[in-house]
């Protein structure tokens, strides 16, 4: 079964690296998934976590901080995206190696295993490698799964090859899931019934709430706008999605002058695609990555124009950079949350929530569908499915303060609800190193 699954993996990687570099995400990352860097020291046995990407990223930093308070044991923490790895060293570089997780090859993941010698391997959310894992079991390495979800979109497809997954999750060790219906799923799937718990989602506690309560004035200031502009972002948008967004705002901006829009993509390398729609939909695109910190605050009159634009077209901003989306969060009179227009499964409302802003989505929300699905039951937050009713949700928001108000303290209220799950799957946890 190794073996087989070897087969597939080469051959699957090796017809996909011509897309990688034909999307531009090919980076010396990937070289570094065949070997660990001579520079590493694993001498202590560390606990490894495995965190995919950002979202991954940012709920294995509450694991490392919440470990750290208990104890001084060595952790590494692996990725397998560039954003990943550049957010882990970020967050977690002082107190963790981080790495790039091996390719899932049977030669390369027991080489890497062999050389960390983990006490105990950590897996966020729910991405199965299984030679990885193989690997791990076969040395007497404890696994743990935390914050595991399993979507509706990756139940099926785990479905389709149960006979597979069966053999791979009887290998771990205990699940921390967030829900109860992921619960349900992971053990349909094939895992043991006493191995499973429901522990919540550790994205609830992903913030300092207290940082909530600072003054976003300043960063207004660093981006160029006025103390009286009110900002509408788009947060982690896809292709597609900005063409709608910029409709709605072609209309808004007619009315209502004084509101600036912000675009976040969530990929930071389409900045230049996303430049060449604003230009075409009239307005001036500026990169937040160019701007001078120290501009003053808009006097309310049209942007400079940039490149040779002409002096009369409305400034749109593109976040091109990486770490700054909480904080243009916390100037945002309302936000629109990504991947949602189109199907890409949605991204996190949660850090928008924690600011009490007002909260707009599209359908697709899949990746989320929980987190979603409540907060549109309490009234917490707004879905609409195309430019028409992205407008309209946008228009109330912004005529009707009181509305704004509650629908803002709604998403945040739901957010204190919900905290805790970093604590008990530590104390689950415990048990295992």
């Amino acid at each position: 079964m190794v073996l087989f699954y070897d087969i597939a993996f080469i051959l699957f990687s090796l017809l996909y690296l011509p897309c990688l570099f034909f999307k531009a995400k090919a980076h010396k990352g990937l070289w570094r998934r065949l070997k660990l860097p001579d520079t590493c020291d694993f001498k202590e046995s560390p606990v490894w976590i495995h965190a995919v990407s950002v979202g991954e990223v940012q709920v294995a930093s509450l694991w490392v901080k919440a470990i750290r308070q208990k104890s001084n044991k060595r952790l590494v923490v692996s990725t397998v995206t560039k954003t990943g790895n550049n957010l882990a060293h970020k967050l977690m570089g002082n107190e963790t190696t981080v790495i790039y997780a091996p390719l899932d090859i049977s030669i390369i993941t027991e080489k890497f295993v062999k050389v960390i010698n983990p006490s105990l391997f950590i897996m966020i959310e729910t991405e199965l490698w299984p030679n990885i894992i193989y690997s791990l079991y076969k040395k007497g390495v404890p696994i743990a799964l935390l914050n595991g979800r399993i979507s509706p979109r990756s139940f099926y497809g785990y479905s389709r090859i149960k006979f597979l997954t069966r053999g791979i999750l009887n290998k771990i060790s205990l699940f921390c899931m967030q829900t109860e219906e992921d619960r349900q799923r992971i053990i349909n799937l094939g895992a043991s019934v006493d191995k499973v718990r429901v522990t919540g989602n550790m994205k609830f506690d992903g913030m300092d709430y207290a940082d909530y309560k600072k003054d976003g004035a300043d960063y207004k200031i660093k981006l160029g706008l006025g103390s009286d502009d009110k900002i509408w972002v788009a947060g982690s948008t896809h292709p597609q999605e900005e063409e709608i967004i910029l409709k709605a705002y072609q209309r808004l901006n007619s009315e209502s002058p004084a509101l600036k829009l912000l675009i976040a993509p969530r990929h930071i390398e389409r900045a230049k695609e996303v430049a060449g729609l604003i230009n075409k939909f009239g307005f001036n695109p500026v990169r937040v990555s160019q701007l001078n910190r120290s501009m003053p605050p808009s006097d309310g009159t049209p942007s400079k124009a940039v490149a040779g634009q002409p002096a009369n077209r409305p400034t749109v901003l593109i976040l091109d950079t990486i770490g700054q989306l909480r904080d243009i969060y916390r100037i945002a009179t309302f936000v629109f949350v990504g991947g949602s227009l189109v199907k890409k499964g949605g991204q996190n409302i949660l850090e928008p929530a924690a600011f009490a802003k007002p909260i707009i989505f599209g359908p697709h929300m899949v990746n989320f569908f929980q987190i979603s699905s409540l907060y549109l039951s309490r009234g917490a937050a707004i879905e609409v499915k195309d430019a028409e009713e992205l407008e309209g949700a946008a228009r109330r928001i912004l005529r009707d303060f009181e509305y704004a108000q509650e629908l803002g303290a709604r998403a945040q209220k739901i957010i204190f609800e919900n905290r805790g799950a970093t604590a008990r799957n530590l104390e689950l946890i415990g048990s295992l190193c």
